[in-house]
């Protein structure tokens, strides 16, 4: 019914393009250069006239197309992308190279060849080629469990451990699955409707697997039975020897309502982290991403200085900067052949004004106000429940948004390294029970936030 109605849905598809994409980018880049070409085998084939376009498309608006297609063919198509030249030279290994979704979770992109590697994320980067390669030491690091705050990498790791596992051992078909817990816990539910069967059927698809690839564990926290059915095909994979990589936004023993038996597990192969990258490695990893947009003019280094002194916080800020510049590029018509410093921070002044770190001293000025209290009775000895939960809110919020040590956050609130960890343990349990709580930490970290604009 679909193949006979293309011209139909294509319709559809250029009205949802103009209401979901950036009007300008539309009109310049989209508009009668976009159509959708054919719909067969689960696929659908749409026709780009730009290369260039076709980069932005697959880097900036790939969800927002997969969203669109969902709605204007009721269905969970695969999208190929083509320029016209591949699509009259078309065949399955190009099909296969532009596939949005495959089976795998994955994408060809996220490869350790496209992954900067540096002081900061040094032994995440070793252990995920270790456990994605023929070492026969491999076993020692199963699980493997990463952590670090978002926008650190974790993902692309995952993904480039899965890819190089396919390479290594395509003459094995070697079955391996990247998911994240949002959509493993959605994919759980609908078997929990199901029934026994359901259920039965789902963990039998994951224990078919040899790799196994979850992100973002954290969210399981607050999951009992999603818990205890991830930990059954944890179980399966570590009895097994199969590999299973795990990444989360804390280190285990921060993994709040996950009880010790759960932990132990995570903590049973090897934990490691990624830290925050230098101002160098930032320019290094800046330099990479420049590189896989060969249609953008060069930038200067005093330019690439610039960002990453001021986007250095965490990946995801260095790739949204440049997708930014890019965007700025075509906004402006930019036709030198060097972009220099003075351009980039026309480009992202605005973004970058909202990237300004927040100290330690912010928060406990914004708590003390939260509790009608002041800062130096939060650093002080006293414990009226008030005082005592401003303290701990703080010792929390200074750990999870600022990513702190223990001992630093110890040295400005004068107590030991002891008393800092139970206080952040306290408050990371009860904010997975408490909603008031909750919400009242959010209030705390969007009125930091927002002080920065």
């Amino acid at each position: 019914m679909i193949k006979n109605n293309i011209k139909k849905i294509d319709q559809n598809f250029q009205i949802s393009l103009k209401e979901n994409i950036p009007l300008e980018f539309f009109n310049n880049y989209l508009k009668n250069k976009i159509k959708i070409k054919e719909i067969t085998n689960n696929i659908v084939f749409i026709i780009i006239k730009s290369k260039f376009v076709k980069q932005i498309i697959e880097t900036t608006y790939d969800e927002q197309f997969k969203q669109i297609i969902k709605e204007v063919t009721q269905s969970n198509f695969k999208i190929v992308f083509l320029t016209e030249q591949e699509w009259s030279n078309r065949s399955e290994a190009i099909i296969k190279k532009n596939v949005f979704t495959t089976d795998t979770g994955l994408k060809d992109r996220f490869t350790f060849a496209n992954y900067v590697n540096g002081n900061f994320n040094r032994g995440a980067y070793q252990a995920a080629i270790l456990v994605s390669s023929n070492d026969s030491q491999e076993s020692l690091y199963n699980p493997l469990f990463i952590y670090g705050k978002p926008g650190f990498g974790k993902t692309h790791l995952l993904k480039a451990i899965g890819n190089k596992c396919l390479s290594n051992y395509r003459d094995k078909n070697l079955k391996v699955k990247y998911i994240d817990s949002a959509k493993f816990s959605g994919e759980l539910n609908n078997a929990f409707n199901v029934g026994f069967q359901g259920i039965e059927n789902f963990k039998e698809k994951y224990f078919n697997y040899d790799v196994l690839l979850l992100d973002d564990v954290q969210f399981f926290s607050t999951m009992k039975k999603t818990k205890e059915i991830f930990f059954q095909i944890f179980n399966h994979f570590i009895q097994e020897n199969k590999q299973i990589v795990i990444a989360s936004d804390k280190v285990p023993g921060e993994l709040g309502d996950f009880e010790d038996r759960y932990i132990s597990r995570f903590q049973s192969g090897l934990t490691i982290s990624i830290q925050n990258p230098s101002i160098e490695e930032a320019s290094r990893i800046i330099k990479l991403k420049l590189a896989n947009n060969s249609n953008l003019p060069a930038i200067e280094e005093d330019a690439i200085l610039w960002i990453s002194e001021n986007f250095n916080s965490n990946i995801r800020n260095i790739e949204g900067a440049i997708k930014r510049i890019i965007f700025w590029s075509i906004q402006n018509n930019f036709i030198k052949d060097l972009i220099s410093k003075k351009d980039v921070i026309s480009a992202l002044q605005e973004i970058a004004d909202k990237s300004k770190i927040i100290e330690i001293d912010d928060v406990k000025k914004i708590v003390a106000k939260k509790y009608h209290t002041t800062v130096k009775k939060i650093i002080s000895r006293q414990r009226q429940k008030v005082i005592l939960e401003a303290r701990q809110i703080a010792i929390f919020i200074c750990r999870d948004l600022l990513n702190l040590t223990y001992k630093k956050i110890a040295k400005n609130f004068n107590r030991d390294h002891t008393t800092i960890m139970n206080s952040y343990k306290k408050i990371n349990n009860r904010r997975n029970r408490d909603i008031k709580c909750k919400n009242k930490i959010k209030e705390i970290v969007d009125q930091l936030q927002n002080n920065l604009n």
